[in-house]
């Protein structure tokens, strides 16, 4: 697995945004590494995909963007789960 997917993992099953630094521990190579990858990641996720990576808090997460959102919560999600999707990917 490249540097790039790692982070892409690491940054998705995390809850809250996650920071260079925990990054750089984690994967144990240097913050300018990190920072490389995250753009690419950033790059991966602009030219394709339902996913951006977002700078906040901080940190990085991956949100939903409002336009694919939206059209998930017209055309196929159920009223209660769209109501914890919303929460869950803290769209606003």
């Amino acid at each position: 697995m490249n540097l790039v997917d790692q982070l892409e993992a690491l940054i998705f099953v995390t809850e809250a945004p996650v920071r260079i630094s925990d990054l750089v521990r984690v994967l144990g190579v240097p913050e300018g590494t990190v920072e490389q990858g995250l753009e690419l990641l950033a790059e991966k996720h602009a030219e394709q995909g339902a996913l951006k990576l977002v700078k906040l808090a901080g940190g990085r997460r991956l949100e939903l963007p409002f336009a694919v959102f939206g059209f998930l919560n017209v055309v196929v999600l159920p009223v209660d789960f769209r109501q914890d999707l919303f929460h869950l990917l803290r769209v606003g």
